[in-house]
């Protein structure tokens, strides 16, 4: 097993543990979510590594993206399962103009409020956000615009690096799709998508052309690191 699967596992047992003691867990998950951030900075072959953060309200689709996304799986679970805490998918990607392979961390958080206290810890070195939420939930309209504040406002990340994501199980939620304005409009209009089973190929395409812009800020972000360590 590699660190990120033991460290999923261990998550799932501390979120579990907190339903009793949530201070607890708090502090369990934290230390954890520090860990693993300083176990993934580093890369055996010296590859960028990219952390994506995968949010929105419970039970919009958030899991399914994330299969989507790492190439898991283009079929919604016919069984809901709730995500405990944090789940943690590991894949990479190649640039179609350099042909670099650079690691990709798909963070797809649980939407339980339970464990807001835990959320600061998640949010360490993230480098984007996909906000997720259903259309055809017209609560989740709002609520995913606390989503982004919560992940996204108060991380840093800026909207160019943000997406935002309607999950449905059709295709025939397309015909009446409107992205909250506020979203639509941070992210510049560009990066808002449908996902369905049939819209799934092309939004992991999308996602791809998404992770290059990442790819560059974080790109950019680390020779800063670097050059004020010279200075």
């Amino acid at each position: 097993l590699n660190c990120q699967a033991v460290a999923v596992c261990i998550f799932e047992s501390a979120y579990r543990r907190g339903t009793e003691n949530p201070h607890r867990c708090c502090f369990w998950v934290t230390s954890l979510c520090l860990s693993v951030c300083v176990t993934s900075s580093v890369d055996p072959n010296h590859r960028m590594s990219v952390k994506v953060l995968v949010v929105g309200p419970s039970q919009s689709g958030k899991s399914f993206l994330s299969n989507v996304l790492a190439d898991v799986s283009d079929k919604p679970s016919e069984v809901y399962r709730k995500t405990e805490g944090c789940r943690i998918l590991e894949f990479e990607r190649e640039l179609p103009t350099s042909k670099q392979n650079f690691a990709v961390e798909l963070w797809d958080v649980g939407g339980d409020q339970k464990l807001s206290k835990c959320w600061p810890a998640i949010q360490r070195e993230s480098s984007a956000c996909v906000l997720v939420y259903n259309p055809e939930v017209p609560a989740n309209c709002k609520e995913v615009e606390q989503w982004y504040d919560k992940f996204a406002a108060s991380n840093g990340i800026p909207g160019n690096l943000c997406m935002l994501v309607g999950s449905s199980t059709s295709a025939k939620s397309t015909q009446a799709f409107a992205p909250p304005a506020k979203l639509s409009a941070l992210t510049g209009g560009k990066n808002v998508h449908l996902l369905c089973p049939e819209t799934a190929p092309q939004l992991r395409v999308d996602f791809d052309s998404f992770l290059e812009k990442v790819y560059s800020s974080q790109r950019a972000k680390q020779a800063r690191i670097e050059e004020d360590l010279i200075a």
